[in-house]
C-alpha cells in the first residue's frame, strides 16, 4: 500500500445529517481511502463515488462498496457503516462523498491512499 502523507489525513466530526465531499487531490490520484470511524448513537455512514465535476445527486453519485479493514469482509453498501471500526473504500480516482445520517457526534478519520 502506498503511504499517506500526514497533511492529507482529515478528521471529520459529523454533527448533522448530510453529505460531505472529501475533496480532490490534483497532484496524485487517490486510489482508495482508509477510515477510522467512531460511531455516535445510531449514526449511519454510506459512501458515494462520483465523476469529478458532476453534480452531487443520487443519479451522479452511486453508492460504492465498503470493506471492513480488520477482516476484509464486505459491508452492504445500502446499509452502510453502523459500527465503529476501520474501513476501506476504493475510489479509482473518482471523488468520494460521505452520505450520513446521525443522532450523536460521529468521528471519521480519513486517510487517502495514493496510487
Amino acid at each position: 500500500m502506498a503511504s499517506t502523507p500526514a497533511e492529507k489525513v482529515k478528521t471529520l466530526v459529523l454533527t448533522a445529517t448530510g453529505r460531505t465531499s472529501l475533496g480532490i487531490n490534483h497532484d496524485r490520484m487517490v486510489n482508495s481511502w482508509i477510515f477510522t470511524v467512531q460511531i455516535g448513537g445510531t449514526s449511519v455512514i454510506k459512501f458515494r463515488k462520483k465523476v469529478i465535476g458532476s453534480a452531487v445527486t443520487d443519479a451522479n453519485a452511486s453508492l460504492t462498496d465498503i470493506e471492513d479493514f480488520s477482516d476484509y469482509t464486505s459491508i452492504d453498501k445500502a446499509t452502510g457503516i453502523t459500527a465503529s471500526g476501520n474501513y476501506k473504500v476504493v475510489t479509482d480516482g473518482c471523488e468520494l462523498i460521505l452520505d450520513y445520517t446521525h443522532n450523536a457526534n460521529t468521528t471519521v478519520e480519513c486517510h487517502p491512499v495514493m496510487g
